[in-house]
Parts: structure tokens; sequence; C-alpha cells
């Protein structure tokens, strides 16, 4: 599979695995590079290490350990990179009585004996009883085949391929008028065989031509299905408006300008044209939300392949096998039985139907592994997401270095989630049953991103006192902090900063003394007055502004913003350096609560359900599991981010003829004589140049 289009399957997809790709062949034989789908739907990449008749054991890079999922709780494996078959394809298909599809040559039979020696592409020489034998099948091999492998599909503009392969083996399309072309030219006849789904009301068009109207197609007009020629078409099918899976055969007879499209029920729809129809190749256009290939064949002659029946191209797995397993493999064998074990990078599997033990195979040649999943596995409350996919499981505090466990459904025991991928966990999915913030109307914001409901009490010597929910009577420096925002009520303020009067809040002249002005005031009307907060109480805030005091009611500020500074703070290091204990070595865990906020933690231990933590601006606080509704982990972010994260003050810079003293204009200032004038004060005064 083209790297681009794999794009690690849709992140998709999405667990950023450790492939173990040993050579050229792209599977490592010990231990292949699988998607393992659960019962539900839920996607994991992953490599296969082993597997029994009760359990998978299998390894990600989510997780530190492997994790063993009971074989039940699975429905199917998908291998990322099979080798193709080195020989030629048979020309013959075998039908069996338990559902398998083999293809192949018949080595030896006769009419008296009671079994046919048969060699298959891919699993080898099998002996099978004649009286299983449902269907023997002579054809022409597709001159394509799809495989999971989209390399032989091209964009048609030469750009980079838009359509890309799931993490089930699909092509895939999720935004409307992207095109992918199959530039294959048949002679003559031909003969198409794919299955197509739409989760929503199908809008796609597949053609021989890039202009769909002078060319053989399948279209959908509004609420019908098209067959249709440059000169001709007839109505085909009624279209659903959600979760359409077509299953069909397009057969185009070049001596008769004859087209005929056959669904799973044999009817057939049969349209002419009156001109020879030109074939540049097989153009896909997704023309709605999203369009999936789930098989496509395309056949030089319009006979090629019409044995096998289409109500069993899409076919599952079905009552009348002799095993729960069934084995797709790259020459497009289906092999139905008891699956015993993988060890070694070795399948064993048992088939009542075929005379043979034992089979033994390697992973290799395998596209697929189906297996019936048990509905009754019981789910997990928690969701672990990782870009836009998710897998469920149950998620446990334990504290420390690795303070988290995961479980995932089927499985036999928690293990240590890994901490350096940007994961989030879903954790509270009922928001009723959780605390209210009623209480606290204010918002603190700190410089890493944090923002909690808080009640904010007072401010003296450059200490910020206020509540939050779990943690009463909490003290911080105001360097710490990177803004409060009053009397919002849990509602964040919209301030009508623009860029001008925010990059003038955070300006300073050259030669002024940012000390100052470390701190800003954000009125109602959205005014800014920057200066020294000294001191804030229940009614009024206390500033120093260019020195001069002034006293400025509570009620008319919106907000308290402590501006950055590129300054180190030396008691602030030294105070940390003095508490090393309350710094660990590893990254915080992000905590996403009600409405939105949030706090970077490190979960020292667990009590029951309760999180010791610490924080770097918080200190050590105690925290209920009822607060918690998602956690992140590595880069991922939980919660709104702050609105003042990426404020940095700066220094206007000198003028450019002060920098550059070569500078014509400034050189031709040198030995002038200044004009005399005066200014007047802000206090009423005279200001002479000459005084």
């Amino acid at each position: 599979m083209n790297v681009k289009n794999f794009a690690f399957l849709a992140v998709s997809a999405w667990f950023l695995v450790s492939r173990g790709v040993p050579n050229a062949i792209g599977m490592d034989p010990q231990h292949p590079s699988v998607n393992v789908e659960w019962g539900n739907g839920d996607i994991l990449p992953a490599e296969l290490i082993s597997l029994d008749e009760q359990s998978i054991r299998l390894r990600s890079r989510l997780f530190m350990e492997p994790i063993v999922v009971e074989r039940n709780a699975i429905r199917s494996l998908r291998f990322i990179k099979p080798i193709q078959p080195q020989t030629a394809a048979g020309e013959v298909t075998l039908t069996l009585a338990n559902g398998s599809s083999l293809r192949g040559k018949v080595v030896t039979e006769s009419n008296t004996a009671s079994t046919v020696e048969f060699i298959d592409d891919a699993i080898g020489t099998l002996k099978i009883p004649a009286e299983s034998i449902l269907q023997r099948t002579s054809f022409s091999p597709p001159i394509y085949e799809w495989n999971g492998d989209a390399d032989r599909w091209v964009s048609p503009n030469r750009d980079e391929v838009n359509w890309k392969v799931d993490d089930r083996g699909s092509f895939v399309s999720n935004a409307p008028n992207q095109t992918v072309l199959l530039p294959i030219v048949p002679n003559g006849s031909f003969a198409i065989e794919a299955t197509i789904f739409a989760t929503s009301k199908p809008s796609f068009v597949l053609s021989t031509g890039s202009e769909p109207g002078d060319s053989i197609r399948l279209e959908t007009v509004d609420s019908s299905l098209i067959l249709g020629t440059s000169t001709d078409f007839e109505v085909a099918a009624d279209l659903p408006e959600k979760d359409w899976r077509y299953t069909f055969r397009i057969e185009w007879n070049s001596e008769e300008r004859e087209l005929t499209l056959l669904g799973k029920d044999e009817s057939n729809v049969v349209t002419k044209s009156s001109r020879n129809e030109a074939v540049e190749g097989f153009y896909l256009t997704n023309r709605g939300s999203s369009l999936k290939l789930e098989m496509f064949k395309l056949f030089q002659s319009n006979e090629g392949g019409r044995a096998t029946p289409l109500s069993a191209l899409d076919s599952k797995i079905g009552g009348n096998n002799d095993g729960p397993c069934s084995l797709h493999f790259a020459n497009n064998s289906v092999l139905n039985g008891t699956l015993i074990g993988f060890r070694e990078g070795v399948f064993s599997m048992k088939s009542s139907t075929i005379r043979k033990d034992v089979f033994h195979f390697n992973a290799q040649q395998l596209l697929r592994l189906d297996q019936t999943a048990d509905s009754k596995i019981a789910t997990k409350p928690h969701r672990l997401k990782l870009g836009s996919s998710s897998l469920g499981g149950e998620c446990e505090f334990v504290g420390g270095k690795n303070p988290l466990r995961w479980t995932c459904i089927g499985q036999k025991s928690p293990v240590p989630l890994a901490n350096d991928l940007p994961t989030t966990i879903q954790y509270d999915l009922n928001p009723e049953n959780r605390p209210s913030t009623s209480q606290f109307p204010d918002i603190v914001f700190a410089p890493n991103g944090d923002n909690l409901p808080a009640r904010f009490l007072k401010m003296r010597e450059q200490v910020a006192e206020f509540d939050v929910p779990f943690l009463a009577d909490c003290k911080v420096p105001v360097s710490r902090l990177r803004a409060i925002e009053l009397a919002c009520k849990g509602k964040r303020h919209q301030h009508g900063f623009t860029k001008e009067s925010r990059d003038q809040l955070l300006s300073f002249p050259r030669g002024t003394e940012r000390s100052l002005f470390p701190h800003a005031l954000v009125g109602k009307n959205d005014d800014l007055l920057r200066g020294m907060v000294s001191s804030v109480s229940e009614s009024s805030i206390e500033m120093d502004v260019k020195q001069e005091p002034c006293l400025i009611g509570r009620e008319a500020v919106q907000a308290i913003v402590f501006l950055p500074s590129s300054e180190k703070n030396n008691d602030e290091d030294s105070e940390e350096q003095a508490s090393p204990k309350t710094v660990p070595l590893t990254e915080p865990l992000g905590i996403a609560l009600a409405n939105g906020y949030r706090i970077s933690a490190h979960v020292q231990s667990v009590r029951d359900r309760t999180l010791l933590c610490s924080s770097s601006w918080l200190g050590e606080f105690q925290i209920s599991m009822d607060w918690i509704y998602a956690i992140s982990v590595g880069s991922a972010t939980v919660g709104e981010a702050s609105s003042y994260s990426n404020w940095e003050t700066k220094t206007h810079r000198d003028p450019n003829w002060l920098e550059s003293p070569e500078n014509s204009q400034t050189h031709s200032l040198v030995g002038t004589v200044v004009e005399p004038f005066s200014l007047s004060t802000l206090k009423g005064e005279t200001w002479n140049l000459q005084d």
C-alpha cells in the first residue's frame, strides 16, 4: 500500500503502530501488522503476537505492554500488506459445501475417485472429497482485482490521490467531487464486478471517460441509479436515503454495443449505444459526503468470471460453515474452518470438509480473518480517542509514573497506557452527574492554558487568594497566573480586543521600565489600563498607573491580566528548586472538568474515588473522579484553550535610522542645530528645549 494513501489508515487512522517491517515484503512473518476489529466496530492497529482457541495476544504502541483479548470479542483481523501470489492465477474455482471458495487448478481426478487433488494458488495442495464440491467453475481471471492496495489508482489531474484506504480495507472518499482513476484500458468488451457503499444517500458516477455524459457509466441522478452510454440510458433502481450497499456487474459488449447491468438477484437492465464507445480508464467520482469502494474486479471479456453468483461475492460467514472462522487470501480464495492458533508466524487451522488434519500456513498471503463475535460481551464505560477514531474500554487511575491503566472490551487484565501519544479519554459519558460550579462566578487562567471556576477573594503583596470547587483558600503568586475574569458566572468573556488594541497592550516603547507595567485591567466597555495592581478587595482594585495610585471600583472591571514577562523570576526559581517533589519528571495529565474547564496535573496516588494530584501552579490538591469529564495524554488537549495563552510582551524596535549609522538620512543630521520649541506638560506647565 502506498504510504501516502495509507496515511496511517486515516489518521486516519490512528494509533501510530510499530509496524515491524523487516524486509521488502512489507510484513513481519513473526508478528504481522493487522487492524483488529471488535464486535462493536472499534478498530485498533496492532501487531499479532499469537492466538489460540480462547484469546488473541496483540502489541500496540498505544499500550506499554501486550494486551490479551478474548477471541469471541473480535470480529476480524485485516492484514496490512499481504504478499501477492508469485504464480499466475488459476482458472478454476471450487465452491465447497462449507462456504469455502478455492481458486487454482485441478491436479488429478477420475470418475471413480472419491477425492479431487487441487492446488490452490495461496493455500497449496489440498485433497477435497468430491461430495463436498458444490460447484466447479472455469473462468478467465480478472485483469485487475482490488485487494486493499491502491497503488494502481491515480488522480486524473496528477495531484495527490484524495481517496484513502480505510482500516477495513475499503477505498474511501469523505468529501464531494473527489475523483480517482484506474488507468487500465481493455480491448473491446469488458466486465466489472463491484460493491459500493454509502452511509447517506449515494451520489457518485463510475464512468469510462472523464466526461461521464459522453461515456459508458453508472451514476446517480437525484433519487435514481442510471445505467448509460454516450447516446442512451436506463433507470436501474431507486436510491435509499442512507446505508446503501450495492453489489453489481456491468458487461459491455463492444460488438453489439450493448451495456448490461446485473444485480445480486440476477435481474438485468440493458441499454444500447448508437456508436463505438471509447474507454480511457475507469473514473470513480464521489459527489456526496462519503463513498466506499469495497470490491472491484475488471475482466477483459464480458464473459469473464460470470459463473460466480453476485449474491455470493459479498456474503458473510453463514450457518453452513464447518467452523466459526473464515480466512480470505490474497488470491481471493476463502477457507472456512476452525482456527486453532497462531504462533511464531504460523497459522494452524482445521476444516472437516477437506481431508487434512491441520492446515499450516503463514500470514503473508492473508487479506482478512473473519469470525463471529459474541454480541453479549460486556461493554466498557470509557472511550479512548486518537484523531477521529476511538476504542471502547475502561480507564483506571493508579497514580505514579504511569498513572493510567486501560482495559479493552474482552481484555483479560488492564495494562499501562503509553504516555507519549496524543490520546484523549472520554471518561464521564453522563454530564448530568457532574457537580455544579454555580457558586464560583470567576475564572482563573494559568500560563499553561489551565482555567478553573473560582471565587476570587482578594490580592495582596502579589499573592492572589481564591477558592476553587475542590480546593478552598488557595494562595497563588500572580507570577503563576495569566488572568482572572470577574463575575462571568461560568461564561468566558467575549473581549472586544482588536489586533491593534492587543498589540498596544503588549508593546512597550524603548526605554520603558517594564516592571512598572506588569498588569492590565479590562473594563466592562473593553477599555484597557496598564500599570501595577497592588491590591484587590471585595469592592475595589488599587493600581499604580505611571507611579500614580488609582482606585477603581471592582464592578467596573471585567478581567485582570497578568502580562507575561521574559525576565526570570529568581524567587520563584529558588522556591521550585527547594521543593522538587512537586515537580515530577513525567508529563502531566490534562484533566477536563465540566463546562470546558481544565487543569494539568500529575496523579500521585488514588484513594477510593479521589485523586491526589499536584499542579505546577496550584500546588497539591485532591479531586473526586465525579469532576472528570475527559483526560488527555501526551500533546493532546482537553477543555477550552485560554484566550490569554499566546500573549507575549515585546519592546518596540529602534528606528531604522538609529540601527544604521551609515544611513544617509542619519548622516545628514550630524552637526545640524535643532530649532527651539516648547511643549505643554500634563500639569499645565511649559517645557522649553533650552531648559
